[in-house]
């Protein structure tokens, strides 16, 4: 996984962004660093946690509960694959460039 994540200007702007609480926003830019060069993220709280020493002051029930408001804002998109559960980012390819 490389260690450049770009985070394009136009994120900021964003109107489903903009409706996210301080938490979901942590939570959301955590899950873009954390992804695979596909986009790709487990869906699970505990890797949030387990990969931001700030998360660890956070529950994962809280964790899980901002995942899901980023699933329902659209920002990630849930899918399964082989009994697991994962998260994609829909617009990873317009501003990743692996």
């Amino acid at each position: 996984m490389p260690e450049d994540r770009f985070f394009h200007t136009r994120l900021r702007g964003s109107q489903k962004v903009g409706m996210l609480s301080w938490l979901e926003r942590c939570v959301w830019e955590d899950m873009i660093l954390g992804a695979d060069d596909f986009g790709v993220i487990p869906w699970r709280a505990a890797k949030i946690r387990a990969d931001n020493v700030a998360m660890m002051r956070e529950s994962e029930e809280a964790l899980a509960a901002a995942m899901e408001t980023i699933v329902k804002a659209e920002l990630f998109l849930g899918f399964e694959h082989q009994q697991n559960r994962y998260l994609v980012d829909p617009r990873w390819q317009d501003f990743q460039k692996i």
